[in-house]
């Protein structure tokens, strides 16, 4: 009887063992956390940003960055948020304080004074965002994390690019 028992609790201990490994019981890195909250408030950030530019600008190339900032980050924010899922990290839903300032400053100014802070505002916005993402892509714990920050550079890149090209012909007019 006794052997009965024992038998009994080694296979229950085998089995809660089995289940308990097959769950993803991964523990971030409060780094992580942070680099996962941060890149999702950047990109609702620059969405109702880039709604603002396209909506407000005169110049043509200023409401095309718009559409591209708020389509490229509504992309990588939906790529972000599988990865969340995944990993059952909860992602903020609002843009940051900040990105409300930002509009309501964007917005009271005059178009070609608009224009001239959207672009510097993006240049500035990008170029700390590539730092953000290059420093995750380096030391972030998680390898899907990391890679997702890899492969959201490019776009980062390309976005930097645009911004610098538009504020150079808002600083022309």
């Amino acid at each position: 009887m006794k052997n009965i028992k024992r038998i009994l609790l080694q296979v229950a201990l085998v089995t809660s063992i089995f289940a308990i490994s097959s769950f993803n019981f991964v523990e971030y890195s409060v780094k992580d956390q942070q680099f996962v909250d941060k890149a999702a408030r950047i990109s609702l950030e620059e969405i109702k940003l880039g709604e603002l530019a396209q909506q407000k600008s005169a110049v043509s190339e200023v409401k095309e960055l718009g559409k591209m900032m708020e389509e490229g980050h509504r992309q990588s924010l939906d790529g972000l948020k599988a990865l969340a899922e995944r990993k059952s990290i909860i992602l903020p839903s609002t843009p940051p304080q900040s990105a409300y300032e930002a509009y309501k400053n964007l917005k009271g100014k005059l178009e070609a004074d608009f224009d001239k802070a959207y672009c510097e505002m993006m240049v500035s916005g990008h170029k700390g965002a590539i730092e953000l993402f290059e420093k995750a892509s380096r030391d972030s714990n998680d390898i899907q994390i990391r890679e997702w920050a890899v492969a959201t550079l490019p776009v980062l890149r390309v976005h930097l690019d645009h911004a610098v090209t538009c504020q150079m012909k808002c600083e022309k007019m």
